[in-house]
């Protein structure tokens, strides 16, 4: 009898006959046996769990399931599935799905009809794929939907009627805007959007800043705080924000609605009303520039900008490319991509069984792992369904067999400790008997025999064990 998680791989290993199924399946089977055995798995069922095949044993214990809490009623997982009239995707997929509702506490009965009847486009866009989060609106422009979860930004953007804009807003979120000033604030092109003039005044040292801005004042002080304290900005203003901390500054508009060509030269004229260059004054420099000067006109696909940062920031809002990389690639004359490189839309991208596949697959392409992949390890659903029974995110996959392929008859999760034994330790004969790797045969000697080397081994020296 089995009654902890614990004794299983020791029963595993201790079984004779040798067993016909691999440790992680039977571990598989007697971890979903001790949830219904709370006195420990019986001895007959443990028999069965190492000798029989799937057909066999799923015959005399039953199809596993998943139970879920939904609306606060334990349900079946399999059979709300197949309740639904028109489910589109396979159980394994819908399975994923819910599982990733639960976790993000967004799992009731109307999700869980979409889990099965959206398209994985559909449900990317609506619940987001890989790393994306869920997050409780807790603005202000949207009092309607404030304390609401939504499963990302991307479903929010569609609930407001804003998908189409998504781009932008994302670029915008990256730059470190807030959602609402992102949403909100008007995505004309920045050539043709009006500027203001502010002043930053330090409560501690008197001292003040004035700067221009097509921006709001928040995401414009924003800007000056993030260049502060997550770099080594050694202008006067960034300096002074890390020394008396944010809090201690005040700004306001001086002048507003001023056009592009106005705006530098009201700049540089508040700097020299307002004495505010160093070392009186937080400005490093007298100002009447924009964007590193107005430059030379720029043209791309036909549209014109008239500098090459000014084209930059115009196209980053709107790819949701980089601005680095907008400006990097106009300034060697190279075209942009559509819109921003996007994760793999597959439900379980980014997550670690996702991210050890695709390890899997681009070091064997790159020659960095022996051996060669099956064909259906080349579709990540296939690999996922094989792998998962006995998948723990602290365990390696490892080939049983090494010179044959990568495939779900040649697989094992296994320690880190057994997978650098088998990976790289050598094998050796004790005796003409047993075969073992220096490793282990390290660990089967005292403190004394310890002092072995792989030197001595390759020249033949013969071991008697104790």
């Amino acid at each position: 009898m089995i009654i902890s998680h614990s004794q299983i791989d020791h029963r595993y290993r201790d079984a004779s006959p040798k067993p016909l199924v691999r440790i992680s399946l039977f571990r598989s089977r007697i971890n979903g046996a001790l949830k219904y055995h709370e006195d420990g798995v019986p001895e007959s069922q443990v028999e069965d769990a190492l000798y029989l095949d799937a057909e066999q044993y799923r015959k005399r214990y039953g199809t596993r399931k998943t139970n879920v809490t939904v609306d606060g009623e334990l349900i079946s997982l399999y059979d709300a599935y197949l309740a639904f009239p028109e489910p589109i995707v396979d159980y394994r997929i819908f399975w994923q799905r819910v599982k990733r509702l639960q976790r993000d506490g967004l799992l009731d009965i109307s999700t869980m009809e979409q889990a099965a009847s959206l398209t994985t486009a559909h449900w990317i866009t609506i619940f987001g794929g890989g790393r994306r989060r869920s997050f409780k609106y807790e603005g202000d422009e949207f009092p309607e939907h404030v304390g609401r979860i939504f499963s990302s930004v991307t479903a929010f953007l569609l609930e407001i009627n804003r998908y189409d804009d998504r781009h932008s807003i994302w670029a915008r979120l990256k730059r470190g805007w807030g959602l609402d000033e992102a949403v909100v604030e008007p995505l004309a092109p920045l050539d043709d959007r009006s500027g203001q003039i502010y002043v930053i005044i330090c409560s501690e040292s008197k001292k003040k800043y004035i700067g221009l801005t097509r921006m709001s004042l928040q995401q414009r002080w924003r800007h000056h705080v993030r260049v502060a304290m997550e770099g080594d900005a050694k202008t006067p203003l960034a300096k002074a924000i890390r020394k008396f901390g944010e809090d201690n500054f005040s700004m306001e508009v001086i002048e507003s609605e001023l056009n592009q060509d106005e705006l530098p030269i009201r700049e540089k004229f508040w700097i020299d009303k307002l004495k505010t260059l160093e070392p009186g004054g937080l400005n490093a420099s007298p100002g009447g520039q924009m964007g590193g000067g107005k430059g030379r006109a720029v043209e791309y696909e036909g549209e014109s900008f008239n500098s090459l940062e000014s084209a930059a920031a115009v196209l980053s809002e709107r790819t949701g490319i980089a601005r680095h990389v907008v400006l990097r690639r106009l300034s060697r004359g190279d075209s942009l991509p559509e819109s921003a490189r996007k994760m793999s839309k597959h439900p379980e991208a980014g997550s670690n069984l996702w991210r050890r596949w695709k390890s899997l697959i681009n070091s064997i392409r790159a020659g960095r792992r022996e051996g060669v992949i099956c064909e259906r390890w080349e579709n990540y659903d296939n690999f996922s369904s094989d792998v998962r029974d006995g998948y723990k995110p602290e365990l390696r996959l490892i080939r049983k067999d090494t010179f044959k392929p990568w495939c779900q008859d040649n697989f094992e999760w296994v320690s880190k400790q057994t997978a650098v034994e088998i990976v790289h330790g050598k094998t050796y004969q004790i005796g003409g008997g047993h075969s073992v790797h220096l490793l282990q045969l390290q660990g089967l000697m005292d403190f004394a025999h310890r002092r072995l080397s792989i030197g001595s081994m390759n020249k033949g020296c013969h071991l008697k064990m104790p």
